[in-house]
């Protein structure tokens, strides 16, 4: 998988393709960095993500079941994005195909990129026109149907850190 820019300074893909030169990353993962202990820059370390002043790291299991995915780890994402919208700023997951494109969606329709009125377009106008290599899991899938238009994880995206 190569990686895509999306919009602006928002670029996704794998794991395997970050540019050397972004200001910003978003790691998507399911294990949780027990060596950033050590680390004296994070800003939060939290059961969800961990909060580093040039990085977040999203605690995001890839898993069939939607009940595992937690809605702060998306609240925490997407605050992240829309607070480092000048920043060039690298979203990845191990593949890229379902957990990094669903922050990324998320972000696209909370901020009004994509402005379909219903769930089914807005994921066809996501892969027709901005990363045709999104391929989601069944969790992922229901978690973005069920929180479709994100006008709540929007809106506790606005929120201070740690208060969602």
């Amino acid at each position: 998988m190569t990686r895509k820019l999306i919009v602006n300074n928002l670029t996704l893909g794998d794991q395997f393709s970050a540019p050397s030169n972004i200001a910003k990353e978003v790691k998507i993962s399911d294990i949780y960095y027990n060596f950033f202990k050590k680390n004296t820059n994070i800003i939060i370390r939290d059961k969800d993500f961990i909060l580093l002043p040039d990085k977040i790291i999203l605690n995001i299991v890839d898993i069939h079941d939607v009940n595992t995915l937690s809605e702060r780890t998306f609240i925490a994402g997407l605050k992240f994005l829309i607070e480092n919208e000048d920043a060039d700023t690298y979203v990845h997951c191990q593949l890229g195909v379902s957990r990094s494109p669903s922050l990324v969606f998320i972000y696209l329709v909370s901020q009004k990129f994509i402005k379909a009125d219903n769930f089914s377009d807005a994921i066809a106008d996501f892969i027709d026109n901005f990363y045709p290599y999104m391929k989601l899991n069944q969790g992922v899938f229901d978690f973005l149907k069920t929180k479709f238009p994100f006008v709540d994880i929007a809106k506790k995206a606005k929120q201070e850190w740690g208060n969602f």
